[in-house]
């Protein structure tokens, strides 16, 4: 399986971006002959959601558990339009259809875009990214 959080799409005609909170899996048959297929994951329930985000770490553990950690959101202000980065760490449980973000020790890294993570021995494993805030168009 492969998932995807969010992503930033620009719209032309506006000449702006848009921040997206879609979640996303592309599956794969098991069997010989079949086709990969996407489909987007839907929150059950009336419950916290991650915010709408680009530039997200993503990694998925094997019991089924998914992480999102850090991104950007666009934010429009008398400046332009500049990033806004997230310190969060969001975990999917696709078993029971809920997002619950989680809460670290205050030591960790630092806010970040861009980044990289693995889940490997049952630990998330972070590396890469910026946290640098751009400004401006």
């Amino acid at each position: 399986r492969v998932f995807m959080f969010g992503g930033e799409i620009y719209e032309e005609e506006r000449s702006a971006a848009n921040v997206l909170d879609e979640f996303w899996m592309l599956d794969f048959p098991t069997g010989a002959g079949g086709v990969a297929s996407w489909s987007q994951i839907k929150e059950t329930g009336d419950v916290a959601t991650p915010a709408p985000r680009h530039q997200t770490q993503l990694c998925a553990s094997d019991d089924g558990r998914v992480f999102v950690i850090g991104g950007a959101t666009l934010i429009d202000n008398s400046l332009g339009t500049s990033h806004e980065t997230h310190a969060d760490t969001w975990m999917f449980d696709l078993s029971s259809g809920h997002w619950s973000e989680l809460v670290l020790p205050a030591h960790g890294p630092p806010q970040r875009t861009g980044g990289r993570c693995v889940y490997e021995a049952g630990k998330v494993l972070m590396f890469g990214g910026r946290n640098a805030i751009r400004r401006g168009g």
